[in-house]
């Protein structure tokens, strides 16, 4: 199977096993990793490979693309994807991490920062100021809204052991038509390495790539300033934003067209928020590449996993691309802040709106890669989306 190919990468000749991996695979293959495989492999035999190898898969082709962002993964994207983690990363990002980062403690470890920080000061400590995020928690999963009062409720006994990141809310948040919302933004990431080229292999570094296709997700509940409700459906309605939540509620959501829109028509700068965005982007990427290029690995790498940055060459080496999801909520200044990012964002469409943003998304990823690789275009031009509006990935500088 391919997986017992790439486990067989880890413990032998990394370059070799590839090669005929490449060289095996079918052109007529069902799976369009089998045939992208089957492209890169043969990039200086161009005039034999059929202008059709992607039309042969039968069902959704763009959810077949997006399976593979599913299957194929650098193990060291935990460190983005873990919320513990991340603050981490974040806070080894300095200059610039606070800009976008809201303040954060990871409980109970830093529980006595907390207090130095919080106890004495003439805040309402009964209001709603922070919240509790699981670590592995996507979207409002994992997620609980409390007050400062609540927190030292949980932790002051120590009893508490599994770790948890203590954030503080965005407050006031920016709202639209009374309802607090998070923007979706899709980043296209390349790991560096070697890849294959009509010359052999050669060595090329990471690309970062910014989709200006996303989504708005909006609460299903009008926010109230200052809420100290208890209840926790009416808390989680009014600030959680999660499309996916899937406990029966309603969510709504939007393009970032209409996000455009609806900046214009309230005099606001778009394209200010949109560079503070892209700045984030750029300075979580770069110390993530950082990292994951460091020689050296965590000697306690076993008893802290996720510690140490794997290097895993494989989809560096067939040039695949790694689609994320970076989420964030806006201040009533429309200063843009993280939340989390997701390693697996959901690809899957649930509206034909989210169809349009998402297979532009998928679509526009593999035509990245095709343009990396060197594999000719057209063989993906006839796979563009009905609605396709054109090419929406920005290039992340990272020098």
């Amino acid at each position: 199977s391919f997986n017992s190919h790439l486990k067989d990468m880890t413990s032998h000749n990394m370059s070799q096993i590839a090669k005929n991996l490449l060289h095996d695979a079918s052109n007529k293959s069902l799976s369009p990793l089998y045939s992208w495989i089957y492209l890169t492999s043969q990039l200086d035999r161009r005039d034999k490979i059929s202008d059709e190898p992607f039309l042969c898969i039968e069902g959704d082709i763009y959810l077949s693309f997006a399976i593979i962002n599913n299957s194929l993964d650098d193990p060291g994207l935990i460190n983005l994807d873990d919320k513990i983690l991340l603050h981490s990363t974040v806070m080894d990002s300095f200059p610039g991490g606070k800009d976008f980062w809201s303040l954060g403690y990871i409980l109970p470890k830093e529980y006595d920062s907390f207090l130095k920080g919080w106890k004495r000061t003439t805040d309402n400590k009964k209001r709603k100021a922070w919240i509790l995020k699981e670590r592995s928690g996507y979207g409002s999963h994992g997620n609980t809204i409390v007050s400062t009062d609540e927190v030292n409720s949980i932790y002051c006994t120590s009893k508490v052991t599994e770790p948890i990141l203590c954030q503080r809310l965005i407050d006031p948040p920016m709202l639209i038509d009374g309802r607090k919302f998070s923007l979706r933004i899709y980043v296209v990431y390349f790991p560096g390495g070697n890849i294959l080229s009509n010359d052999g292999e050669e060595t090329i570094g990471a690309e970062i790539h910014i989709s200006t296709e996303g989504l708005v997700k909006y609460a299903s509940a009008l926010f109230e300033d200052g809420e100290t409700k208890s209840n926790t459906n009416i808390l989680d309605d009014q600030y959680m934003t999660n499309s996916g939540r899937g406990d029966g509620r309603t969510s709504q959501q939007h393009d970032l067209k209409q996000l455009q829109r609806d900046f214009r028509r309230n005099g606001i700068n778009y394209n200010h928020m949109w560079g503070r965005i892209e700045r984030s982007i750029q300075i979580v990427m770069k110390r993530y590449i950082h990292l994951q290029n460091e020689e050296s690995l965590d000697a306690n790498a076993e008893s802290s996993p996720g510690c140490a940055f794997a290097n895993s060459k494989y989809p560096a080496l067939c040039g695949i691309p790694k689609i994320l999801g970076f989420d964030y909520i806006l201040d009533s200044s429309t200063n843009p802040f993280l939340l989390e990012i997701n390693r697996f964002p959901g690809l899957e469409p649930r509206s034909s709106m989210d169809a349009d943003v998402k297979h532009t998304v998928v679509y526009d990823a593999w035509v990245a890669a095709s343009n990396r690789m060197g594999v000719p275009k057209e063989y993906f031009r006839r796979l563009r989306p009905i609605n396709y509006k054109g090419f929406s990935l920005k290039t992340v500088p990272l020098s």
